[in-house]
């Protein structure tokens, strides 16, 4: 009780206030208060006229109870609701990749797993798990994350595009004499025109960039309103090209250095809500990440501290895939075999797919290697 007293006080910055929402006296959220800060030996507040202040302790206390109690808030409303059948999730995910490739495909989760309830935040960067109450993040960046499971998702390829109008008037070829005030950047992607023109072989523009976006949608909508050519993945691009809302320039793909990542504390990893999303974001439809997962250890340096914990083998097509890019030989097999549905025999499924990939890597490689793989990055020594 002293912990919630000590919340509501916090958040609410009055006893009083926080004794009417606890349903208490004002009288009993004091005693509350002052019995936490005796056995603690610390004060957490400054008691003034106008309103109560936290102490640096307090603060600091503050920010590692707030989370604690919001995940135990949650727990109790999942088993009073769900009766252990299901529970709520909590993801953090990036405007873009949530609104354009995440949320389109989640009706496909709800009819499956309508058990879980999904709850999502927006935000850009890198989450800090320990100011902020959610179970995973699915965000950009190296998956390099230290002393977290980094689960690679999806890669992150890029294409130019542009409005019909503005091609009518540049035309549908890029190089340098494209004006550089027309390529639209991204702040996340400082390098992405530079990689992109080297990939294609020509000379990036000379003179000053365009304008630059923090978030990828808002880079799409600027290329809407022919503010000039953008750099975008297809599952943005592709569907303003079926719209003829925009035109792709180039039928390259770069891919870039960094991906998203299903980032999570270990503390999350044993949530049932997670591990079921986490392998529903493994066998979703997605013939680039298969394709183009970023090579082993890329980033890395080689002093880093990483500790891989593999997951066995179950020879699905969807886990071989998250390997590593098939033949077109077995590519064929894994489209045969994944056709015949779910009547076909799951054990002949992995047998044949065993022998498949086997003979295929043993003949690159002279081993197998793992199906599936988790890495968990430690903290590095200061």
């Amino acid at each position: 009780m002293s912990l919630l007293c000590f919340e509501a006080s916090a958040r609410l910055r009055s006893f009083t206030a926080a004794a009417q929402e606890l349903h208490l006296t004002q009288g009993a959220v004091s005693r509350q208060i002052q019995a936490l800060e005796t056995r603690l030996d610390v004060r957490l507040f400054h008691r003034r006229r106008e309103a109560l202040a936290l102490t640096d302790a307090g603060r600091y206390y503050l920010g590692e109870v707030a989370p604690l109690l919001q995940r135990l808030e949650r727990a109790t409303n999942n088993v009073m609701t769900l009766k252990g059948r299901g529970g709520a999730l909590s993801l953090s995910a990036g405007a873009s990749v949530g609104s354009y490739w995440l949320i389109p495909r989640l009706p496909g989760f709800t009819r499956e797993h309508g058990e879980i309830t999904l709850d999502f935040a927006t935000r850009v960067g890198a989450v800090d798990f320990s100011s902020v109450s959610v179970d995973a993040s699915l965000e950009f960046g190296d998956g390099q994350r230290p002393g977290l499971h980094n689960d690679f998702v999806v890669p992150l390829l890029l294409s130019p595009y542009a409005a019909p109008g503005w091609v009518q008037r540049h035309g549908t070829t890029l190089d340098h004499r494209t004006p550089g005030t027309a390529l639209i950047q991204h702040q996340t992607l400082p390098d992405a025109w530079e990689k992109w023109f080297a990939a294609e072989g020509t000379e990036r523009p000379a003179g000053p960039d365009g304008p630059r976006y923090e978030i990828m949608s808002m880079a799409l909508n600027a290329a809407l309103a022919g503010m000039g050519a953008v750099l975008l993945p297809p599952y943005m691009g592709e569907d303003m090209v079926a719209a003829r809302r925009l035109r792709r320039l180039s039928r390259r793909k770069l891919r870039y250095s960094k991906a998203y990542y299903l980032v999570y504390p270990e503390e999350s990893a044993q949530m049932k809500p997670l591990q079921i999303f986490r392998e529903w974001c493994y066998a979703r439809p997605a013939t680039a990440r298969t394709t183009a997962r970023p090579a082993e250890g890329a980033g890395r340096s080689p002093a880093s501290n990483v500790s891989r914990v593999a997951s066995a083998a179950s020879g699905t097509p969807s886990n071989c895939a998250r390997t590593m890019a098939p033949s077109t030989a077995t590519a064929t097999a894994c489209a045969s075999i994944s056709r015949r549905g779910p009547g076909g025999s799951r054990p002949a499924m992995a047998s044949v797919m065993s022998a498949l990939w086997r003979r295929e890597i043993s003949t690159a490689s002279g081993r197998v290697p793992p199906i599936s793989t988790t890495v968990l990055m430690k903290a590095q020594p200061r």
